[in-house]
């Protein structure tokens, strides 16, 4: 089951998984995200909360793609998929933010993302982060996870293995902050009077490179819930 719905400035795709709203007037960004389960929706983006939440230092000056106009459109619609397409101007043209979305019926969503440069455009780019929020008040259970970029050894009797580090299963309080772009992070939920989990979202970063493929040390991720917030929030540095 897949449903789109148009409306003035914004586009809603309904999955079997999971209710999405684009709004152009947020720079054609995620407004609303809203999870299914077998007999009830939850809505989790926090009040004025945007997916990823662009936010970009400029000649010194902070730049929220949230507070911007996006051109955007539908590319494509089938029975069960959908691509979409939102272009931002920023900075008085110097920049434009480039947003690709294709979402299938069974709830996943890929995303391109690209800032581009004006051609003889001058500026200086001191920062570029995502800050994705998500407010978990109304689930009953709450744990969440990440993965890692770094390699973690074990060792046995014959020989040393890499893999992959990572950290799951973790309460809402505790934090993580790494000098990294984490490739994945989880995130699972139950409700109601539920023993179990019955929503289970994941979120990938593929392109783990600094902005402008500067030194990777200088990237960062934070996610957690901090300071008594209602909500966790993962926030990547580039």
């Amino acid at each position: 089951m897949l449903k789109l719905t148009r409306e003035a400035n914004t586009i809603t795709v309904e999955t079997m998984a999971a209710i999405l709203t684009w709004d152009a007037e947020r720079g054609g960004q995620i407004s609303g995200l809203t999870v299914k389960d077998e007999l009830f929706s939850h809505p989790l983006l926090p009040a004025g909360g945007v997916l990823p939440g662009l936010c970009l230092t400029v000649n010194g000056k902070t730049i929220r793609l949230a507070e911007a106009r996006a051109e955007m459109k539908v590319v494509s619609e089938a029975a069960d998929y959908v691509q979409l397409a939102a272009r931002t101007s920023l900075a008085d043209g110097a920049l434009a933010v480039v947003q690709e979305f294709e979402v299938h019926e069974e709830g996943a969503l890929f995303s391109n993302f690209a800032v581009e440069v004006a051609g003889g455009a001058s500026l200086q780019l001191s920062d570029c982060s995502f800050n994705p929020a998500l407010d978990i008040r109304s689930a009953r259970k709450v744990r969440w996870g990440f993965y890692r970029r770094q390699p973690a050894y074990k060792r046995d009797y014959s020989t040393v293995h890499a893999f992959t580090a990572y950290s799951v299963f973790r309460r809402p309080e505790e934090t993580a902050a790494e000098q990294e772009l984490f490739p994945l992070i989880s995130l699972d939920l139950g409700w109601e009077a539920t023993r179990f989990f019955s929503n289970h979202l994941e979120f990938f970063l593929e392109d783990w490179t600094a902005f402008d493929d500067g030194p990777l040390h200088q990237t960062r991720t934070r996610a957690g819930q901090e300071d008594d917030s209602p909500s966790t929030t993962v926030v990547y540095d580039f």
